[in-house]
């Protein structure tokens, strides 16, 4: 399902890209603790190390929403053109 709203007035979307990483852990243990759910994008490359797999894992059965990461982006200016 695609969410393109918060459920209730005044809530923020948190979302994560291109993880996990190595504090994964640590942010799912506050997550849980404070009762946040958030999104996390993840990069199908993320599922060839297991380690990594079950910090996906975890998020899913926590509550959190997964997401694939797709790095392929577009850039329309050179880096010379960024300010």
């Amino acid at each position: 399902a695609i969410q393109s709203t918060c459920k209730e007035n005044g809530d923020v979307a948190i979302s994560f890209d291109a993880g996990p990483g190595p504090y994964t852990g640590k942010l799912l243990d506050i997550l849980l603790e404070h009762k946040i759910p958030i999104t996390f994008h993840v990069s199908a490359d993320t599922f060839r190390n297991l380690t990594l797999t079950e910090y996906v894992r975890r998020a899913f059965n926590e509550g959190h929403t997964i997401g694939i990461f797709v790095a392929e982006t577009t850039f329309w200016a050179s880096y010379e053109e960024i300010p």
